[in-house]
This record gives C-alpha cells, sequence and structure tokens, in this order.
C-alpha cells in the first residue's frame, strides 16, 4: 500500500486547515457573542449568522465546481486567503462602524469557501484512492486543532483588547494562507487522479442516488451539529447552571478529542469502508443526543461531550471519503463543496426549528427529537446502501 497519505504536499494542506479553522474559530463563536452584547442585539445578530451562513453555503458549492472546470487548487487557496485578509483587516479599520463591520464579515465567508473546498479537493487530488481516509482524517484532524486553540484565549481577547484585536489576528492568518499558496510549489497529483480526457457533464454527481443519499444524511447530521454547538452550551450553561464560562470550556474538550480519534478513523475508513464509518457516525450521533438527555451535572456533561470526539472523527473522515468515492476526477470539488455547504445549510435553517422546540418543549425533548431523526436516517442509509443503490 502507498504511503501517499504523509507526504509533504499533504501536511502543507493540512497545515492550511490548521489556520483556516483558527480563524473560524476565532470568529465564528466570538463575533456573535460581541453583537448581543452591544446596541445590535439579539435578533440582528441572528440575520448576521444567517447571511454568513447563505453566503458560506453558495459559495462553498461554487468555488468547488469551478476549481473542478478549471482544474485549479492552489490558485483558489490564494484568491480566498488574500480575500479573508482584505475584509478582516477592513473590518479591523471600521471596527467603529458596526454596519460596515458586519458587511466585511460576511462577505469575509466568500474567501473562506474559497480556502476550504477547494484546499479538500486538493488533498483528495494529491492522495491515492486507497489511502483517501487516512488523508481525510490528517485534514480534519488539522481542523480540529486549529478549531479547539482559539476557543482557549478568544473570549479572553476579546474581553481585554476588543473585537478590533479579533479581526486583526484573524486577517494576518489569512494573510499567511494567501502566502502559503504562493509559496507552494506545484503539486503532483496522485496518478489515479489524473483526469482523463472525457469532458464531465456538470453536476452530474448531484443526481446519483447514493450522492444524494449521502447528501440528505449529511445534512441531518449537521443540524446536529447546530444542536451541539448552540443549544447544548445553553443547557449546560442555564439549565444545569453550570455558567458560561465552564460551559465554552465544556465544548472544547469535543474538539481536543477528535485530533487523535481523526487520525484513527481515518485508519478504519480505509480498513473497513467509508460507507460502515458512515453509519456509524449516525448511531454514534444519536447516542450522543439521547445520552445530553439525561446530563445533570458537570462530570456528566464532560463525559457526554468528550464522546462527540468519537461522532465528529468517524463523521468526517468517513462523508469526505464517500464524495471522493462517488466523484468522478473532475467532480472531487463540487461533490466535497456541496458536502461542505450542508454545515452552512445546517446553520440556516437548524436555528428556527430547534430554537422553537427548545423554547415550547425544553432542552432534553430538543436532544431526544434530534436522536430520533438521527437514528431514522441511519437505518434508511443502511437498508439503502445494502439494497446496492448505485
Amino acid at each position: 500500500m502507498k504511503r501517499d497519505w504523509i507526504k509533504p504536499s499533504i501536511l502543507v494542506v493540512a497545515l492550511i486547515n490548521i489556520l483556516f479553522m483558527i480563524i473560524s474559530g476565532i470568529t465564528y463563536p466570538v463575533i456573535p457573542l460581541y453583537l448581543v452584547g452591544t446596541e445590535v442585539g439579539v435578533l440582528l445578530t441572528s440575520i448576521v449568522v444567517t447571511l454568513s451562513s447563505l453566503v458560506g453555503f453558495v459559495f462553498q458549492i461554487v468555488w468547488g465546481n469551478i476549481s473542478d472546470r478549471v482544474n485549479r487548487r492552489r490558485e483558489f487557496i490564494i484568491l480566498g486567503g488574500f480575500i479573508m485578509s482584505l475584509c478582516y483587516f477592513s473590518a479591523a479599520i471600521y471596527s467603529n462602524n458596526t454596519l460596515l463591520m458586519c458587511t466585511l464579515y460576511i462577505l469575509a465567508g466568500i474567501g473562506g469557501a474559497a480556502v476550504f473546498t477547494p484546499s479538500s479537493a486538493l488533498m483528495a487530488d494529491i492522495c491515492s484512492r486507497e489511502n483517501i481516509g487516512r488523508a481525510m482524517g490528517l485534514f480534519w484532524a488539522g481542523g480540529s486543532l486549529g478549531w479547539a486553540l482559539p476557543l482557549v484565549f478568544a473570549g479572553t481577547l476579546l474581553e481585554k483588547y476588543g473585537v478590533k484585536s479579533i479581526f486583526l489576528i484573524s486577517g494576518l492568518i489569512s494573510l499567511c494562507i494567501g502566502i502559503i499558496g504562493i509559496a507552494m510549489r506545484k503539486v503532483d497529483v496522485s496518478r489515479d487522479r489524473i483526469s482523463s480526457d472525457v469532458k464531465p457533464v456538470p453536476w452530474a454527481v448531484v443526481i446519483r442516488p447514493r450522492f444524494l443519499l449521502l447528501y440528505l444524511a449529511t445534512l441531518v447530521f449537521y443540524l446536529g451539529d447546530v444542536v451541539k454547538n448552540i443549544y447544548v452550551p445553553q443547557f449546560h450553561a442555564y439549565e444545569l447552571k453550570l455558567g458560561e464560562a465552564r460551559a465554552t470550556a465544556i465544548l472544547s474538550t469535543a474538539s481536543w478529542a477528535e485530533i487523535p480519534l481523526l487520525l484513527l478513523f481515518g485508519f478504519l475508513v480505509d480498513r473497513m469502508g467509508s460507507w460502515t464509518i458512515f453509519n456509524f457516525s449516525l448511531l454514534a450521533s444519536a447516542i450522543y443526543m439521547m445520552a445530553n438527555v439525561f446530563v445533570s451535572n458537570i462530570i456528566t456533561a464532560v463525559i457526554v461531550m468528550v464522546f462527540y470526539g468519537v461522532v465528529w472523527a468517524s463523521f468526517s473522515s468517513s462523508s469526505s471519503a464517500i464524495a471522493v468515492e462517488l466523484s468522478n476526477e473532475d467532480e472531487k470539488g463540487t461533490a466535497l463543496g456541496m458536502i461542505n455547504a450542508n454545515f452552512s445549510l445546517a446553520n440556516i435553517v437548524g436555528p428556527p426549528l430547534f430554537g422553537y422546540i427548545v423554547k415550547r418543549l425544553g432542552y432534553r425533548v430538543c436532544f431526544a427529537s434530534m436522536a430520533v431523526m438521527l437514528t431514522s436516517v441511519a437505518i434508511t442509509t443502511a437498508i439503502a446502501i445494502k439494497q446496492r443503490i448505485k
């Protein structure tokens, strides 16, 4: 078996994802927190978050498809890094103008999409198919590391130095992404990744039954991820009365657990099959949601949150591998863009749905409802794959 999943070019792409996720970790939780504390309020903050997610949803798909058509990934990473840098530096300069600052924060998502989807597709380009699970596991492990690091200090940074410092740091890291993209030598594409002379049918991957199954199952999983990121910490902070600081600290334990587990599940994807691990991730997510129904103190809260490391590690390594497996050589960017965009789509449709359930029926009913939904999707997916749909 080739060991091309640990060659230097793959490590560089993993580094890009670490840097990108540091930016996400320092802006995604902190900017809304800052806006709620100002005159903007909860309602307008929700609109900003929704628009940011909408931009991410659209451009993940757009950049993924265009990068397939022009057969260039590195240039999109460079472009995305500089777009983000421009937006974040400008937001720092105009941080006293809330409307302009929010607009620039939303527009930065265009650059973020140009970095994230083409870099994940580039990872698939570099690695052979037999090692795709390991490569994607490494890619997502870098992402979890990048996401976890800012959670340690982002709140303190905002409190002591203000939102301007958040945008300045994000701008500097974005600039580093663009520079790394420029410094990357021409990447060697794996021999079994070289495109054929046959012109692909645009968006053909989208209408394949197995891809549609993956797409819908992934969307439901990401809805569960919205519950984990937004409503579980609220449950810890307000219903269990653990406080906001402890709630965010508990949330970070999942990301730290994911890092070694992603390397493990990347290996298992190559050994056991991507669909097997994917079905496991759906069931594991359902178990996580149901376990939250019975959480009653900080000890059980931490234990259940650490278990989410298993959930995310198995899901991210397997879903990315399946997207690559189901696509032809000139469709990987489109396929990964569609799957990655589900995170943004879930953040658009999830909060109104789950916010209503929490308000009317409480957090525990919300968790149980999500567990039932995930279990149903896991069973449906397992049956469909057993029936060998194409």
